[in-house]
């Protein structure tokens, strides 16, 4: 072999070795699962129960639109208007609540 065959074998061996040692880590506690319980699965499904009990239904309702024709005029000016369509928003969309039920089970205590 030549040299600069085995000096680059050596050296891939050697950052190959180096690289899978250094991404071999313990394994990591995470605050935020331990927190958020998800070992107890009967706790879960009791709450899953509630809030099934407890569900709210949200209905977002149409915006009320209407279409005004303003009819072919003489303005005060002495121009001549051709007339047209005018699109008006008389009432916003709003947000309904349909169903809704106070349970206050779900709160932790």
């Amino acid at each position: 072999m030549t040299k600069s065959l085995r000096f680059f074998l050596l050296s891939f061996l050697s950052i190959s070795f180096l690289c899978s040692c250094a991404s071999h880590n313990k394994p990591q506690i995470s605050f935020l699962e331990k927190r958020a319980d998800y070992e107890d699965k009967e706790r879960q499904k009791a709450q899953i129960k509630d809030l099934k009990a407890s569900f709210i239904s949200l209905k977002r309702t149409e915006p009320h639109l209407a279409d005004i024709w303003i009819h072919p005029h003489e303005l005060p000016s002495g121009d001549f208007f051709q007339g047209g369509w005018v699109k008006t928003l008389l009432s916003h969309s709003a947000w309904e609540v349909e169903g809704y039920q106070k349970n206050h089970s779900l709160i932790k205590k």
